[in-house]
C-alpha cells in the first residue's frame, strides 16, 4: 500500500501527464504522421496493427467505451472535468471535455473494487479479459477526483471524500450490471505461461561506423506442403502469435460455406477480406459496398477506429473535419467477411467475434487443418482488431502457406477456395495492402502473384511460393520492421524465390545503408540469413 502522501503526489503527477497527452483531432493525425526518428533505413513500417500513438489511444477509448450500445445508464463526472466543461471556450471543446469525463468515470468505476489498489491497465485487454464485452449497465453512486486513465499507467486510488467506506465507492459493472447475453460471456483464458522467450539467433546487425550498435534476433523456417522442414534458423517450433498473417486462413470458411458466393463477393472483395489495408478510398468504399449487401452499417464492425495508414487518406479526413472510424481500421475487410459468414450461417452478428460463435469455430478448424498443428497446441488471445488471434508454431504457419499457394493436394472445396484467393491477390495486389509503401502489395505485384505474402503485427511475415510447394514464415523477436523487411528480401534471395529482376525492384525494401537526416552515410545493416 502506498502512503497517503505518496499516493496523492503520484495521482497529481499522473493527472498532469495524461492531461498533456490528450490532444485534439488535428494533433491525432499529426501523431501518426510525425513520429520522430533519428534515421530512416527502410520504408514505413508495414504493420498497421501496431499503431499506438497516444492520440489514437485516446480516440479509441472514446469510441469503444462511449458507444451508444456499450452503455445503458447515465454517468456522473469528475469535478475537474466538469470545471473544464464549464470553462470551455466553445461548444466543441466543451463537448470533448464532457466526453472525456465520462470515459474516466467508467474506467475509474470499473477498477474501483479492485485489490490491490494499484495496478497497470491496458484498457482493451482489461475490459476484454473481464467480460469480452463492456458491461451493459453502469450505476455509479458516488465518485472522487482521480487521475486520468491511460494505457499501461499505474492507477493509484485516493480515498474518497469523507472516508473509505465501501458504500461510498462507485458500484460499477462487473457485479452490478444487467445480465449480458451469452455472446458477451468470457471464454476461459489459458493460464499465464512463464516459459522464457526462445534464445533465437541474430538475424540483423546494425553497424555504426566500425562497430555493431544494435542487433535483431528472430527465427525463420521454410516448409514443404507436406509439412517437411527444408531449412530453418531459431526456434521455429516455438509458438508465436500469428496476428494478421493468418487472414487467408480466416477467410477459408467465407468461401467454403458458400457465404462469399451468396453475398456476391468478387475477387476484389475477396482480396480485401484477406488484407491489412491502408484505408484508401479503394478500400473503404468497397467495405461499405459489402456492408450494404449484408444490410449492415459501419457500426456493426467491431474492429475499432484506427487512423488510415495512407497519408493522403488521413489528410483528406482532416480537411473534411471527419474522424476515423472502424471503417478505416486496416482489418475492416476481414471483419466484413466475418459478418458475411455470420449472416450466412444465421448466427447473431453481435457476437461474430466470440471464439465460440459458429463462424469462429469454422475459422479455428480451417486453421488447424491447413497448418497441420494439433488443435490442443493452438491457443488464442485477442488481436488488435478484437478478433481471436492464434498462437501456433512458426513451422505450422509456413506449412499453411505452402499448402495455400500450392493447393493441388487439398480436397476439392478447399483447393477451389485457395485458388480463388491466389487469383484475387494476383489481380488486385493494391487491395491487400495499398499504394503507400506496402511490402505485401509490392511482392504480389512484382511477382505477378507468384508470391502470396501477408504481414502480421509484431514483425510476423509469411509467404507462399506458387509452383514450388514451399512456404516461408518468420518472426523478428523485437517486433520491429527495420529488420523484418530486410530479412524477407534476404530470404527470397537465398532460396531463389524471386528472380534477379524482381530483387532489383525490391531493392528499397532491402536498403542496407544507414543515413542520417543530413544524408550522410553513417552505418549499414548486415543481414545474416
Amino acid at each position: 500500500m502506498l502512503r497517503d502522501a505518496d499516493r496523492a503526489a503520484r495521482a497529481e503527477r499522473e493527472g498532469e501527464r495524461v492531461t498533456r497527452a490528450r490532444v485534439d483531432d488535428d494533433l491525432a493525425f499529426a501523431a501518426v504522421e510525425d513520429e520522430p526518428r533519428e534515421e530512416r533505413v527502410v520504408p514505413q513500417a508495414d504493420d498497421l496493427d501496431a499503431l499506438d500513438a497516444p492520440a489514437e489511444r485516446a480516440n479509441r477509448l472514446e469510441s469503444e467505451l462511449m458507444g451508444e450500445r456499450a452503455l445503458g445508464g447515465d454517468l456522473l463526472h469528475h469535478a475537474a472535468d466538469l470545471a473544464r466543461f464549464g470553462g470551455a471556450d466553445h461548444d466543441r471543446e466543451a463537448a470533448r471535455a464532457l466526453h472525456l469525463a465520462q470515459v474516466d468515470e467508467l474506467l475509474l468505476g470499473a477498477l474501483a473494487d479492485h485489490d490491490p489498489p494499484e495496478l497497470h491497465l491496458d484498457h482493451r485487454e482489461f475490459v476484454l479479459a473481464r467480460s469480452h464485452r463492456l458491461p451493459c449497465r453502469v450505476e455509479p453512486r458516488s465518485c472522487a477526483i482521480a487521475p486520468r486513465v491511460g494505457r499501461g499507467r499505474a492507477l493509484p486510488f485516493a480515498p474518497l471524500a469523507g472516508g473509505t467506506d465501501e458504500a461510498q465507492r462507485p458500484t460499477v459493472g462487473w457485479a452490478a450490471h444487467r445480465p449480458c447475453p451469452r455472446a458477451c460471456a468470457p471464454a476461459t483464458p489459458p493460464p499465464p505461461t512463464k516459459a522464457s522467450y526462445p534464445d533465437n539467433p541474430v538475424l540483423v546487425e546494425v553497424w555504426r561506423g566500425h562497430a555493431v550498435e544494435s542487433q535483431h534476433r528472430g527465427a525463420w523456417v521454410v516448409a514443404e506442403a507436406d509439412g517437411r522442414i527444408v531449412e530453418s534458423a531459431g526456434a521455429f517450433e516455438a509458438p508465436i502469435f500469428t496476428r494478421s498473417a493468418v487472414k487467408c486462413l480466416q477467410a477459408l470458411p467465407l468461401l467454403e460455406t458458400g457465404a462469399a458466393e451468396h453475398f456476391g463477393f468478387d475477387d476484389a472483395d475477396l482480396a480485401l477480406a484477406i488484407s491489412s489495408h491502408n484505408a484508401e478510398a479503394q478500400h473503404t468504399e468497397r467495405v461499405l459496398g459489402v456492408l450494404a449487401r449484408l444490410g449492415l452499417e459501419v457500426r456493426h464492425l467491431q474492429c475499432g477506429p484506427q487512423p488510415p495508414g495512407d497519408p493522403e487518406a488521413r489528410a483528406q479526413l482532416k480537411e473534411r473535419g471527419e474522424r476515423f472510424t472502424s471503417l478505416h481500421n486496416n482489418c475492416s475487410g476481414k471483419h466484413a467477411g466475418f459478418l458475411a459468414l455470420a449472416r450466412h450461417l444465421g448466427a447473431p452478428v453481435e457476437s461474430y467475434l466470440d471464439s465460440e460463435s459458429a463462424g469462429q469455430r469454422l475459422v479455428r478448424r480451417a486453421l488447424v487443418e491447413v497448418s497441420g498443428v494439433r488443435d490442443d497446441d493452438v491457443t488464442i488471445a485477442i488481436d488488435g482488431c478484437s478478433a481471436p488471434t492464434f498462437r501456433l508454431p512458426l513451422a505450422g504457419l509456413a506449412t499453411a502457406y505452402a499448402r495455400i499457394a500450392n493447393p493441388a493436394g487439398l480436397a476439392t472445396p478447399r483447393r477451389a477456395a485457395c485458388e480463388r484467393m491466389l487469383g484475387a491477390v494476383e489481380r488486385f495486389p493494391e487491395l491487400i495492402a495499398g499504394r503507400h509503401e506496402r511490402l505485401c502489395t509490392d511482392l504480389a505485384r512484382i511477382s505477378r502473384g507468384r508470391l502470396f505474402p501477408k504481414i502480421g503485427a509484431e514483425a510476423v511475415y509469411a509467404i507462399g511460393v506458387r509452383g514450388t510447394g514451399r512456404g516461408l514464415a518468420l518472426k523478428i523477436d523485437d517486433g520491429g520492421a527495420r529488420a523484418l523487411n530486410a530479412v524477407v528480401v534476404g530470404l527470397l534471395r537465398r532460396f531463389g524465390f524471386a528472380t534477379a529482376d524482381e530483387l532489383a525492384a525490391l531493392e528499397e525494401w532491402e536498403e542496407r545503408r544507414l543515413k542520417n537526416w543530413a544524408g550522410l552515410e553513417v552505418g549499414r545493416l548486415e543481414v545474416l540469413v
